[in-house]
């Protein structure tokens, strides 16, 4: 399975498919082994045919390989100019939090920043996961998220 690139960054889910033998490209992707979950890894595929590949984690078999994956896709869709996104709305009769959805998986390191500033809450309609912040945590959470995973925020009904 691979992690379509050119696939909606608002519809995580939807982005995983198989080959359909006309790829030629470089992919994050999941493949099986013999026991226990898929293995994430980067593959390059030549006409529909996986010809090398890289299993994650690099560097570090104790992490898991997802975070590398989902950074890496994280640059890559950056790369093409359709960062992931994720977005700030208000919450009725609260002033001083706010809420973040988020569409994508984000690494586990960025994860943990999110439980330090927030508490998650239930998803909003289409999003994968949201959070809970207060208002005055917005702009490092912000510049976190811009700087580390390159994502674009958007307001509810708009683009920041």
């Amino acid at each position: 399975m691979i992690l379509d690139p050119v696939a909606p960054v608002r519809f995580y889910r939807g982005r995983w498919r198989t080959l359909d033998g006309t790829e030629t490209g470089d992919f994050v992707a999941r493949r099986p082994q013999a026991y226990g979950a898929d293995l994430w890894c980067f593959v390059r595929v030549i006409e529909g045919l996986p010809q090398q590949l890289i299993d994650f984690p690099v560097d570090h078999p104790a992490l898991p390989g997802r975070d590398e994956a989902w950074r890496l896709q994280a640059a890559i869709d950056a790369v093409r100019q359709e960062p992931q996104i994720f977005r700030f709305r208000s919450i009725q009769n609260n002033t001083s939090h706010i809420i973040a959805d988020f569409f994508g998986p984000i690494p586990g390191w960025a994860e943990r920043y999110l439980e330090l500033v927030g508490l998650a809450v239930q998803r909003a309609d289409r999003s994968l996961f949201s959070y809970r912040v207060p208002l005055k945590a917005k702009p490092d959470l912000q510049k976190f998220l811009t700087d580390m995973l390159w994502m674009r925020v958007t307001h509810e009904g708009g683009t920041e």
